[in-house]
């Protein structure tokens, strides 16, 4: 298969995720600390984790040194979370999410840097484009136009630690290979994940949350996660197929998803997800997804 089309199953997949995180976040995790919600994150990859070594018995033979160095970037992965779960706390989805867009600068400078990945000047524009087009979507136009700082900064911070994930996973991965470098990596996610549910204020949190909500914030967690999972396996594996820096700009097609899916809970589902369907608010964020459309055409310009 195409790597475009594998690099496109995960923009697709975390867009319903964005969704399923807003909406938990503010169902079930509205009086506790929302960052709870990752615990089962890490429950969910120590499962695939052990999955991976069930099915692929000799996974765990690695150098310590490319074992330690996959191992960060599952914790990195959690932390990089912890910023995007709160910009969820602060603004819609469809305003939160393009944020992301702005990876793949991270991802090309750690690309070049150690290796060894150019982009030509036409796929360097449009990652240009693409950035503009994420930057116009985070605009208040009910305050003047003002940018929503604390938004930005904390998906900055989110965005630099994702791309160091995806730069480490490559790394190891390109010589390793696909299914040890994702047993590690989910390993890490998972003990960092469960060294925060040590904690007592994060365990009582979370006894909080399932004995109010029982059975359904388990299941819909679980099934977040699974679809995460799902989705980082297409964005790793896309990877190591095509240079980082432009796996991660094929994400710019995530905010057309996520405001698709948006307009479609407002009108059919408002009880899951309700976004503005303010006639400014739909043109704000249509012209920026055409905008970052655009972006991604320069994509295949060589």
């Amino acid at each position: 298969m195409n790597w475009f089309f594998i690099a496109l199953a995960a923009p697709l997949l975390w867009s319903i995720c964005n969704h399923i995180d807003k909406f938990q976040v503010e169902k079930f995790y509205k009086n506790v600390r929302p960052e709870t919600l990752l615990i089962f994150t890490s429950i969910v990859s120590l499962g695939f984790s052990l999955i991976i070594l069930l099915v692929k018995h000799d996974v765990y033979h690695m150098a310590l040194k490319s074992a330690v160095i996959v191992l960060v970037a599952g914790v990195l992965y959690f932390l990089a979370n912890l910023p995007y779960i709160y910009a969820l706390t602060k603004d819609e989805a469809s305003r939160v999410i393009p944020l992301f867009q702005v990876q793949p600068i991270f991802s090309y400078a750690l690309a070049l840097l150690f290796l060894g990945e150019k982009l030509s000047v036409a796929q360097l524009l449009g990652g240009l484009i693409i950035l503009s087009g994420s930057i116009l979507i985070t605009l208040d136009l009910d305050d003047k136009f003002r940018l929503k700082k604390s938004v930005f900064g904390l998906m900055m911070l989110s965005t630099a630690l994702f791309a160091s994930e995806g730069f480490l996973f490559k790394f190891v991965g390109r010589d390793v290979g696909f299914w040890p470098t994702a047993f590690y990596q989910y390993l890490g996610t998972a003990i960092i994940g469960l060294a925060m549910c040590m904690l007592p204020v994060f365990r009582n949190d979370l006894k909080s949350v399932v004995r109010k909500h029982g059975k359904h914030v388990v299941v819909l967690s679980v099934f977040d996660e699974s679809l995460n999972v799902a989705a980082r396996v297409c964005f790793n594996y896309a990877t190591l197929l095509a240079p980082l820096a432009l796996v991660v700009l094929v994400n710019g097609f995530q905010p057309f998803f996520v405001i698709i899916i948006g307009v479609i809970l407002t009108l059919f589902l408002p009880s899951a997800g309700r976004e503005s369907l303010l006639r400014k608010h739909l043109a704000q964020k249509l012209i920026s997804v055409i905008i970052i459309f655009a972006g991604t055409y320069f994509l295949f310009k060589h």
